[in-house]
């Protein structure tokens, strides 16, 4: 069987969604905390990615 290495990247993306599946919910600053980064920064393609469809849940609410 072949082994697969995660890379820092995956680790983080798999403790997010493990986060939001188990959770319903994020905390930024223990993911923060956890890896030693600025989440907003580290995830800023996504967020972009993923405000039209926040918008659209929140009702266009902030």
């Amino acid at each position: 069987m072949a082994c697969i290495t995660l890379t820092r990247d995956d680790c983080i993306r798999r403790d997010v969604i493990k986060a939001l599946i188990c959770n319903f919910r994020l905390d930024f600053s223990a993911v923060e905390q956890q890896w030693g980064l600025h989440f907003a920064e580290y995830f800023t393609e996504d967020l972009q990615l993923l405000a039209p469809l926040a918008k659209r849940w929140t009702g266009g609410c902030e």
